[in-house]
């Protein structure tokens, strides 16, 4: 309950940037699929990578402080941090996903009741809405005109998507905790130097 604690203010900010790169990608996703349908891939290329970034550039710190804690004695060095960070701001995920499951087998494949259909649809809605960066990809994938919104397809899709961002967090804690930058190239490569 402890780590819980510590750990909530970093938890809240990875949820804070999903909720922005949900914005970020309704916007530029809807906007450029109105345009050209095609340049959906490239928008939600963007902001998947954008968001990834976010949360690699989050935890990376995360790690860096803890390191510094654990080499004075202070805490242990737990590796999988970032992994569990990650875990917690993916609940609304998770959850979702439990929705569309439950939506789907007794909606589709175990029996047809109605309230199962309309709890799979509103999971599906919320779906869109937080995870709109994957919309591009999801789209070139499943064909929504063509595809039935009960789909599997959906199902899977969704399922997926938690593992790009927790991937992302633990990379960069773990990269974070021994110094090692991935992306060095974008920062200045000696900040400690003297005049």
């Amino acid at each position: 309950m402890t780590w819980l604690k510590t750990n909530s203010y970093t938890i809240t900010k990875m949820l804070l940037n999903q909720f922005g790169i949900m914005l970020l990608g309704i916007i530029l996703v809807n906007s450029l699929t109105a345009k050209l349908p095609q340049l959906s891939i490239i928008a939600s290329l963007y902001t998947t990578i954008f968001f990834m970034y976010l949360l690699y550039v989050m935890t990376w710190e995360q790690g860096a402080k803890d390191r510094i804690r654990a080499d004075n004695g202070s805490m242990r060095l737990d590796r999988l941090c970032g992994l569990k960070l990650s875990l917690f701001a993916n609940i609304p995920n998770f959850l979702i996903v439990l929705c569309l499951l439950i939506g789907f087998l007794f909606g589709s494949c175990l029996a047809q009741h109605a309230w199962a259909q309309g709890m799979f649809g509103i999971a599906h809605t919320i779906a869109i809405g937080w995870e709109s960066m994957y919309t591009g990809f999801i789209n070139t994938i499943l064909h929504p005109e063509t595809t039935s919104s009960m789909s599997v397809g959906y199902l899977i899709a969704y399922a997926l998507a938690p593992i790009p961002p927790l991937a992302a967090s633990t990379l960069g804690y773990i990269m974070g905790s021994h110094n090692k930058r991935l992306f060095g190239f974008l920062g200045s490569k000696n900040n400690n130097k003297q005049a």
